[in-house]
């Protein structure tokens, strides 16, 4: 599949089977596009090294296998599988991953034509999809694209007096927001040490920003130390202005890759899981 297709996918169903289908977790899964790069993530409901077998795509349609592996092999950090996208033809799939304890998670998902529900060129973000809850077009809502007589133009030029451009103010700030947008779709967390103590790494682009992570005893079982406000630029050299934002996405991220069952809060010093 050596073609490129940008039609965004709808995850359908999300589901167990087998013996012990009700007590070996379920599944969540998200499907984000940018222009020219797509991808599928997929987070597992434990550890991914503890016992997990193959984990298998199908092309419903064709009745045709298009991946599969050992799941151990296909991780990144603990319950990560991730899958670039853009080759994938449009039709129905299923993820099968086996699990330890004689079940199996099983993912429903279909591509979509491109253009399909949006533009191919928009960015599409889809909301997290849980077994209860599925990921489904509906969920987005179109943006109008602003055109004016110019041809194909998408903006207008102005002059001044002098035949001088004057600055597209609307296109500065669309610019800086989609590179924004791409640098924070590059976003990921590493994890160093053990369970007991180590450090997780947040990352965006060329930021790198390193906090000390471990085990918590009594109501709390696991915590993140984070620079208090009057001390986070010196420590991070990131603007205070960002404090809020990096650390509630970190928050999330961890709890999704590491600790899916718990929950946890943010205080002025730490994010403490129970």
């Amino acid at each position: 599949m050596d073609s490129e297709n940008e039609g965004i996918f709808e995850i359908t169903s999300i589901k167990n089977t087998g013996s012990n289908a009700s007590s070996i977790g379920t599944l969540t899964a998200r499907f984000v596009r940018y222009p020219g790069c797509q991808q599928l993530s997929v987070w597992l409901p434990e550890y991914g090294g503890n016992g997990y077998g193959e984990y298998l795509i199908t092309e419903v349609n064709k009745n045709k296998i298009l991946d599969k592996g050992n799941v151990a092999d296909k991780i990144s950090g603990t319950i990560l599988m991730t899958w670039e996208t853009i080759s994938w033809p449009a039709g129905e799939y299923i993820i099968e991953i086996n699990h330890p304890k004689e079940g199996s998670h099983v993912l429903h998902f279909k591509k979509l034509e491109e253009d399909a529900i949006v533009p191919k060129d928009k960015i599409v973000e889809m909301p997290v999809a849980k077994a209860k809850s599925p990921s489904l077009g509906k969920s987005l809502i179109p943006k109008k694209v602003r055109k004016n007589n110019n041809n194909d133009s998408l903006w207008k030029v102005y002059t001044d007096g002098f035949g001088n451009p004057i600055p597209n103010e609307d296109r500065m700030i669309r610019d800086r927001v989609f590179e924004d947008l791409v640098i924070k779709f590059s976003r990921r967390i590493e994890f160093e040490g053990s369970y007991r103590s180590g450090y997780v790494t947040f990352i965006e682009g060329d930021l790198r920003i390193r906090f000390l992570h471990e085990m918590y005893g009594g109501e709390f079982k696991f915590g993140i130390e984070i620079p208090e406000e009057s001390k986070w630029e010196e420590v991070t050299k990131v603007p205070l202005a960002r404090r809020q934002e990096i650390i509630e996405w970190l928050a999330e991220a961890v709890q999704r890759e590491q600790a899916s069952t718990w929950q946890y809060i943010i205080r002025e010093k730490d994010i403490a899981y129970f």
